[in-house]
């Protein structure tokens, strides 16, 4: 794999077998990865039968590389938490309230000003 000019090929079809469910977002201002090329990748994954593909959501954003991160526009997170609360539930064993933890004695633990 290493040392070689040209990356290995991947077959993308086989990621169907995998049967997890798949949500893609795609940035169509990125400049490292072209919309083009996701666009391709989700049709080798699809294959012929889109009712048998693992890819669950496709979503184009006009974004950026960076977008993901920084990015002015940070709605697109909730639809990607209702996705993931869709397809991976919190079990009922597991209270949904927020856990509190106490920092202060991490902070003061660790804060070199306070010492």
């Amino acid at each position: 794999m290493y040392g070689q000019s040209q990356p290995p090929k991947v077959d993308l079809s086989a990621i169907r077998k995998a049967k997890v469910p798949i949500a893609l977002w795609a940035g169509t201002e990125d400049e490292l990865s072209d919309i083009d090329d996701v666009r391709w990748a989700i049709s080798e994954i699809e294959g012929d039968d889109p009712s048998e593909s693992p890819i669950v959501s496709k979503n184009e954003i006009e974004a950026g590389q960076a977008s993901f991160l920084v990015g002015e526009d940070m709605s697109y997170l909730e639809d990607l938490v209702a996705m993931v609360k869709a397809h991976n539930p919190v079990p009922e064993w597991i209270s949904e309230e927020e856990p509190v933890v106490d920092l202060e004695g991490v902070v003061d633990k660790y804060n070199p000003v306070g010492n």
